[in-house]
Formats: structure tokens, C-alpha cells, sequence
């Protein structure tokens, strides 16, 4: 069992111990690692359990777990525009949630929905300043997780 293995330590270091866990798993050797950096369980773990006040709420593959959660829209947009969007998205497919931003949304689409189909249904509605495209971080796998034990 290893506990936070990178905390507090440079990126160097980082990747040095995650190239030794790497080797020691190739080698066949199991490893537990206790960690709340959501890249290091996707980078070293097979399978990740994750646990709330001393509860397993899941026990899947790092990537089982970040589809769960989705991938998330970043979009800035007019303010002028954000009622005609949030009706929008409120009757697409596809879409898991909708959090609002001071600066626009957050906007989490399931695996099979692709964000250019988002983006083309959006554009005509109002004046979209940016957007990005990332994976889900830890807190919004929490709170996904969370809504499905409620």
C-alpha cells in the first residue's frame, strides 16, 4: 500500500515514482495506492474504488469511472444568450447536467453525444466568447457518484 505517493513532490520526482510503480506492476506485483489526484488513479490504476466516509461508493476502471461523469463543454457565452441555451440543452439528448457559470456553463455530455452537435445548436443562439473540451475532474465525480447513492 502506498499513500499519496506524490504529494509534495516536484513533477520530476512525480514521474520518476509513477515510472517505478509502472515497472513494479509490469512485473506482476499488485499495488494499492491511496490518492486524490484524480490523473494519478487514470495513469497507474487498473481498477479504482472510491470511497466516502469509510464507504466503497464504486469500484470500476479509471475510465468506466470518468464516463460515468462525462465529458464537460467549458463554453462562455453572451449573457444575453444563456436562457435561450439552458431551454436548448434542457431538451437535448445526450446531455448528463448543466451547471452554470458566472461566465457561461458547464455542460456535461454523455460518451456517445459529440460536442461539435452541442456547439452547432448553440452558435446560432447567442455569442460564444470559448469553449473547451475536458474530462471530468475528481469533485464532479464525487458529486456524480453522490446523486446515484442519494
Amino acid at each position: 500500500m502506498i499513500d499519496e505517493p506524490t504529494l509534495g513532490v516536484d513533477v520530476e520526482a512525480r514521474h520518476a515514482i509513477w515510472s517505478h510503480l509502472r515497472l513494479l506492476k509490469a512485473g506482476g506485483t499488485s499495488i494499492i495506492v491511496s490518492t486524490n489526484y484524480l490523473d494519478e488513479a487514470l495513469a497507474l490504476c487498473d481498477t479504482v474504488a472510491v470511497l466516502r466516509s469509510g464507504k466503497v461508493l464504486t469500484a470500476e476502471s479509471p475510465q468506466a469511472l470518468v464516463a460515468r461523469a462525462g465529458t464537460c463543454l467549458d463554453l462562455e457565452c453572451d449573457p444575453q444568450g444563456r436562457g435561450a441555451i439552458e431551454q436548448l440543452l434542457a431538451k437535448m439528448e445526450g446531455i448528463l447536467r448543466v451547471q452554470p457559470t458566472p461566465a457561461g456553463f458547464f455542460i456535461f455530455l454523455a460518451s456517445h453525444i459529440a460536442p461539435e452537435d452541442v456547439l452547432s445548436k448553440i452558435f446560432p443562439l447567442t455569442t460564444v466568447n470559448s469553449f473547451r473540451l475536458r474530462g471530468a475532474d475528481l469533485a464532479e465525480i464525487f458529486r456524480v457518484l453522490d446523486e446515484a447513492t442519494a
